[in-house]
């Protein structure tokens, strides 16, 4: 593996994850919870639509630099490497702010309001951001799961992408780090 691409890894503190379908106690917990959103009884059908929009439109947004992260072929010390993840982070802080705004007014949004696709595309946009916006949600993030609005295998990634970023160990191993061992 590239050299450039190990070390941007490890300083930008982006971490690769997997998914945690073995742990089925989480995947069990997330069937039995039922979508008692915590949002405004007031909100329209047509709104709860426009936001679907938007969230959508920020989910391939925020996928789409890392789905070419992966498909690169060129070296990760090039001029189109290092511009990439230049756009892939301006992209999550534009990201960041929307959802912000979108949490700030109606709160953590659950897939019966806005479909699975726009409800995890919260959890995407919190997980890519940095650790001060994701201290920031998780009181919020916390409750969305009690009411079954977020689905707790995701919140187990956040969580453990929370701890290794302060430098604790992981509650449920989600996060694999790349390291170069040097011979």
């Amino acid at each position: 593996m590239n050299s450039f691409l190990i070390h941007w890894l490890k300083t930008t503190s982006v971490i690769l994850f997997f998914s945690l379908s073995c742990f089925g106690q989480i995947s069990a917990i997330d069937g039995q919870r039922t979508n008692t959103a915590n949002q405004d009884s007031h909100v329209s059908k047509t709104e709860y639509d426009s936001l679907t929009t938007v969230l959508l439109r920020i989910g391939q947004a925020d996928q789409h630099d890392r789905n070419q992260l992966e498909a690169a072929r060129f070296g990760g010390d090039s001029l189109q490497m290092k511009a990439l993840v230049g756009h892939m982070k301006q992209t999550d802080s534009l990201n960041l702010t929307e959802v912000d705004q979108i949490l700030t007014r109606y709160g953590w949004l659950s897939s019966s309001n806005v479909g699975l696709d726009a409800n995890n595309t919260l959890f995407l946009v919190i997980q890519h951001a940095d650790l001060a916006a994701q201290e920031k949600y998780l009181p919020m993030m916390t409750e969305a799961v009690k009411h079954g609005a977020l689905k707790a295998s995701s919140f187990a990634l956040l969580q453990d992408r929370m701890a290794l970023r302060k430098g604790q160990k992981q509650i449920y191993g989600s996060q694999l780090v790349l390291f170069q061992i040097n011979s």
